[in-house]
């Protein structure tokens, strides 16, 4: 994987095609990317399991709200999947703020492309044995509730795979976690 400059710029709040970055940026930049493939672990998880009317019953998760059930509408099986950079980006982004916090923005900035990069990469790899399938829609979406990450948590069994945890507002631990559900067909 290769750094997404423009994404990067994005995650820190500009937007490249009005931010003029020099070589400097570029290599600060280009270093944490490198720093981030070095810390990373590379988690992975992708589940199929059956579906119907708001509910993955085998791993009893309900998936409540009207956004959910109209992008699964045509779907009977979803992927549930789960990336993850590990709890040691997350710990080398707050010790590098504690010394110098514009390195630390630029690392974490790279971390969210970079999660965001391997995610993608995954799921691809993963959807390619399937006939159809629709976007990941990640929890939070549409009215689909952020509590529903704590089910989706237990359900996946990442908080004991990957050392997943959630806060009382269920925001994940690591914060480079990205968790999304998918709906696929087979021929």
């Amino acid at each position: 994987m290769e750094p997404r400059i423009a994404s990067i710029v994005r995650y820190l709040g500009g937007n490249k095609g009005q931010v003029e970055l020099d070589e400097a940026m570029i290599e600060k930049i280009n270093q944490a990317h490198k720093k981030i493939a070095q810390l990373s672990k590379d988690y992975f998880l992708a589940v199929e399991a059956g579906y119907k009317n708001n509910e993955v019953a085998e791993l009893n998760l309900k998936l409540p709200g009207e956004s959910i059930k109209k992008h699964l509408e045509n779907y009977d099986k979803v992927v549930l999947t789960c990336t993850s950079l590990g709890a040691e980006v997350d710990q080398e982004i707050k010790k590098l703020a504690k010394i110098d916090m514009a390195s630390s923005l630029i690392l974490d900035a790279t971390a969210s492309d970079y999660v965001q990069q391997l995610h993608e990469q995954k799921i691809k790899e993963k959807m390619a044995s399937y006939t159809a399938h629709t976007f990941p829609f990640a929890i939070g979406y549409g009215d689909l509730p952020l509590a529903t990450q704590d089910d989706f948590v237990r359900a996946l069994n990442v908080d004991k795979m990957f050392g997943i945890h959630l806060s009382a507002s269920h925001l994940m631990s690591p914060q480079k976690t990205i968790t999304a559900i998918i709906g696929v067909k087979n021929a």
